[in-house]
């Protein structure tokens, strides 16, 4: 420390000012840098989170297309079990007619 003290006051001077500089320079470089790695990982995120809702948004149309499906299949199964029982010739094949159309609808619904 006295080779500092020895050297004149100007020089001391710019040499605190050179390493205050640098000091400076290291913490605005530092800040920068983590910054910028903030807002990638931001936006990673953001292309993940938009990943996902894509994603999501097939298999949505996926489960949506399959219950449209079932849905029309079930409407004709129980269209045509209605038209069975209406035109049945007497009671006892109505109800049977009945009990086949909820046999097709539903096959746990019946005895085996």
């Amino acid at each position: 420390m006295t080779w500092f003290l020895g050297l004149d006051s100007i020089v001391r001077r710019i040499m605190v000012g050179v390493l205050l500089f640098c000091l400076l320079a290291i913490a605005v470089v530092t800040l920068s840098y983590c910054s910028e790695k903030r807002r990638a990982d931001e936006a990673d995120a953001v292309s993940t989170m938009a990943n996902g809702r894509t994603a999501a948004s097939g298999d949505a149309s996926k489960v949506r297309d399959r219950s449209d499906l079932r849905t029309a299949l079930i409407d004709d199964t129980v269209k045509g079990a209605t038209d069975e029982v209406r035109n049945a010739a007497d009671p006892a094949s109505g109800r049977r007619a009945a009990r086949d159309g909820v046999c097709r609808i539903d096959p746990s619904a019946c005895p085996r």
